[in-house]
């Protein structure tokens, strides 16, 4: 069991490693990095993750390559996301944002081995610009996949 969740962790790694230099020459303004945690409702389960926030010429649009962890009762799961978001032009406050993109869930069942599923994120959030500079955000994303699930997490960028 240890080697396949060394396994899991070495593909999620990899992938968001590709990932993150294909985005990277596409960028257009300074990224910036954040960190989230919340659950995945399917099965209650806490989520812990990582994202790169990468924004495009056009500065509505960005690339969002993460990574998350969920660590499961008997199931562990390990999710590499490709994501685009586009800032909603409301006059709010708030940056209020919608996207989706691909993701590719790697799955260690305690008791029947491991698997990986490709899967369609659908994403909304919305987030506050602070005078510190920190940017606190939610965020509830669709992953719909074999394994299809709803996440709501709490986040903050920098």
């Amino acid at each position: 069991m240890h080697r396949a969740k060394s396994q899991i962790v070495s593909r999620a790694l990899g992938i968001t490693l590709v990932l993150l230099a294909a985005a990277a020459p596409g960028a257009a303004g300074d990224p910036s990095f954040g960190v989230h945690a919340g659950v995945w409702t399917d099965d209650g389960d806490p989520l812990v993750g990582a994202e790169v926030v990468l924004p495009l010429d056009n500065p509505r649009w960005a690339i969002v390559p993460s990574v998350e962890y969920v660590p499961g009762d008997g199931v562990d799961r390990w999710i590499v996301n490709a994501d685009g978001a586009y800032e909603l032009d409301l006059d709010t406050k708030a940056e209020i944002w919608v996207g989706g993109g691909l993701a590719v869930l790697f799955t260690d069942h305690e008791r029947h081995g491991s698997d990986t599923n490709l899967g369609v994120n659908l994403l909304a959030g919305a987030g506050i610009d602070t005078s510190s500079g920190l940017f606190p955000y939610v965020q509830g994303k669709v992953v719909i996949s074999e394994d299809s699930a709803l996440a709501v997490v709490l986040g903050l960028r920098f």
